[in-house]
Parts: structure tokens; sequence; C-alpha cells
């Protein structure tokens, strides 16, 4: 399997490209897989193997990969493990951990943002978990 192309299609698939493809990724390994920017709003990812995929700036399929999507500034994606907020993936105990100097090395107001949104992201995913 080819994965970006797979990748490539699923994105034509969900824009109804007549040469689009659903993604089957069912039971795939994508362990450590760059899923970054990918559009996998149809794709099938049940058993698929996510555990340190890099899906930061993916759109997910709102069942193994979620997004939260209304905040500024950076969009939030998350698998059961992994927690994506711009470049920065980790999981939610250690987002929740690091101190505020770990933070703002993390960017020019990152600091900021993360203080105005950190406990609406955390009620979000807590209430929306991947399972």
């Amino acid at each position: 399997m080819n994965i970006k192309e797979t990748l490539r299609l699923n994105g034509l698939y969900t824009k109804g490209e007549e040469c689009g493809v659903r993604a089957n990724l069912s039971g795939a390994n994508l362990r450590y897989a760059d899923l970054g920017g990918a559009n996998l709003r149809y794709a099938d990812l049940r058993g698929a193997n996510l555990r340190y995929a890099g899906i930061w700036s993916t759109i997910g399929n709102n069942r193994e990969i979620k997004n939260i999507i209304h905040l500024p500034r950076y969009l939030v994606s998350y698998t059961k493990d992994i927690v994506c907020i711009g470049c920065e993936g980790h999981t939610l105990n250690k987002w929740f951990n690091f101190t505020d100097e770990e933070i703002a090395v993390m960017g020019t107001g990152t600091l900021p943002w993360w203080n105005e949104h950190k406990v609406e992201i955390k009620s979000i995913i807590e209430r929306n978990p991947v399972l």
C-alpha cells in the first residue's frame, strides 16, 4: 500500500472528484506514519494502529481521529493516544503537565493561547474521546 497515494485519492474523494477513492486503511499499521495535513474525513480506519502517527493538521474521520476546529490559530487533532496542536504532538496527560516555560518555547504567542484554551480542549476531549 502506498500511503501517500491512498491519502491523495481519499482527498479527491472527499471533494467529490470522480477519480477519488475512499481510503480503506482498516487494520493498517500506521504507527509512525506521517498523516500530517491529510483529509481523512471518510476514511475507514477501523482497527488501524495510529499510535505515534503524525496527525498534525489532519482532518479526521470523527471516529479514530477527531478534531477541534473552532479554535483560532491551531487545528487540534487527536487519537486515543496523541493530541496534536499545531505541529506538536503529545499525550493529553503530557500537555497538562508542561510548564509555562515549555509551552512558551513552542512558538510565539503559544503560552497565552494555551492558557486561554487548555481547559476547553481538555473538556472537549474528555467528553468526546476516541474509543
